[in-house]
This record gives structure tokens, C-alpha cells and sequence, in this order.
């Protein structure tokens, strides 16, 4: 909480110096303006004469009360003990003015410094209801799109369970078929192996029989070879004989 700001209580004590109603000139125009003022003659009008028929009457009642000797002159109040009891009075009125108008002062400037906080609490005020607000939107926000992906995922859950019913009745009702294809596809492997296995012999077969005539191919070349070069032999012993 703020602390309260007294007379002599900070570094600002002189602040009521540096205002602006607090000048040489303002005072002594307050003090013309109070030493002018009308209540005073209207006061030496008024009360003064009373004052005076009252001093007069209770120094009378005192003569009359001792024993007559010599006749004393009349006693009559100077003009100027009135004034200067005026005049004091005056300074006084005007110090007590002065100092309420100094004390008001204070309590104006202390009003302007509660007001100013208070505006600026207020602010804070605003500014927290409406970032609450802000957040209490996003909150509902957030909860609406939550509410929506939780009935998503329930939507999901729902179908895959549906999926997955249907997936096992599927697979027990297939599962004889599934069997039967099974044991038809080993049979039909086995039969291919077997298949396999007889063209392989074929093979082995057809091989050793090529292998065969080309062995026999070969020994037919070799023989016409040989009875062709015999030919041509004699056929040139034959020209030679001729030559000669």
C-alpha cells in the first residue's frame, strides 16, 4: 500500500516552495487584501463604542464606591490601544489564515497525489479485467476444441472397433478357405518340384546325348580329313611322274 505523504516526511518537504501560489507577491496581496477589508471598520463602528461605555460604567461604579475626596478627571480609552488591540488581532486572524491556507494546500496537493494513484489503480484495474477476460475466451476456446477432439476420437474408437469386428468375422469365416488354398498351393509346389526334377533329368539326358554326337561328329570330321590329305597325295605323285 501507497504510504502517505506527511509535512517533513520525504525529500519533497519544500514542495509547497516551488509552487506556483507560493510567491512574495501573493501574500502580500493576501495580506493588503485582509488589512482592507471591511470588517474592521465595521468592528471600530459596532463594538468599539460598547467597548468604551463598558470601561466607563465599571470605573464609575468604582468611584462611587469609595468615599469622595478629590474629583478625578474622566478615564476614557486612547483611540490607539483600540487600534493596536485591532492590529493584533489582525496578525493573528492573518497567521491563522496563513497557516490554514498552507495546511489546505497541503491536503489540495495530497488529494492530487491520492487522486493520481487512484486512476492509476484503476487502470490496473481495466487492464487486469480485460487481460481476464481475454484468457476466459481462450479457456473457452481451448474447451470447445477439446469437447470437439474428444468426440472425434470417441467417432474413431466407435469405427474402429466396427473395423475390427468386422475383421474378425471376416477372418473366421475365411479361415477354412485360407486352409484349404494353403494345402493346394503345398501341392501344387510339390507337384512343380517333382515337374522340376523331371526336366532336369531330361536335361542331363539331352546333354550326355550331345555330347555324344559331337564325340562321334568330331571322329567322322577326322576320318574324311584324313582320307582327303591321302587323296591328295596321290594325285600329286601322280602329276610328278607325268613331269618327269
Amino acid at each position: 500500500m501507497a504510504k502517505r505523504c506527511k509535512w517533513g516526511d520525504g525529500d519533497d518537504d519544500d514542495w509547497w516552495q516551488k509552487e506556483e501560489w507560493w510567491t512574495n507577491d501573493r501574500w502580500e496581496a493576501a495580506n493588503e487584501e485582509w488589512s482592507t477589508n471591511d470588517w474592521w471598520p465595521t468592528w471600530q463602528r459596532d463594538e468599539a463604542p460598547a467597548v468604551t461605555e463598558s470601561s466607563a460604567a465599571r470605573s464609575s461604579a468604582a468611584a462611587k464606591s469609595k468615599p469622595k475626596a478629590k474629583s478625578k478627571p474622566k478615564v476614557t480609552p486612547a483611540p490607539k490601544k483600540g487600534n493596536n488591540r485591532g492590529n493584533a488581532q489582525d496578525q493573528r486572524e492573518y497567521s491563522r489564515w496563513k497557516e490554514d491556507h498552507r495546511e489546505l494546500q497541503v491536503l489540495r496537493y495530497e488529494k492530487q497525489q491520492w487522486e493520481a494513484k487512484l486512476q492509476e489503480a484503476q487502470g490496473a484495474q481495466w487492464a487486469a479485467e480485460i487481460e481476464a477476460e481475454w484468457w476466459e475466451n481462450q479457456t473457452q476456446i481451448a474447451l470447445h476444441r477439446n469437447d470437439s477432439l474428444l468426440n472425434d476420437l470417441k467417432e474413431a474408437q466407435s469405427l474402429n472397433k466396427t473395423a475390427q469386428a468386422s475383421c474378425d468375422e471376416l477372418k473366421k469365416k475365411h479361415e477354412g478357405e485360407v486352409s484349404s488354398l494353403k494345402r493346394e498351393h503345398k501341392g501344387r509346389i510339390e507337384d512343380f518340384g517333382r515337374k522340376r526334377r523331371s526336366l532336369q533329368d531330361d536335361k542331363d539326358n539331352l546333354e550326355s546325348r550331345i555330347t555324344i554326337l559331337e564325340v562321334q561328329h568330331g571322329e567322322e570330321k577326322a576320318g574324311k580329313r584324313t582320307a582327303s590329305q591321302l587323296m591328295m597325295s596321290q594325285v600329286a605323285g601322280q602329276t610328278q611322274g607325268k613331269d618327269s
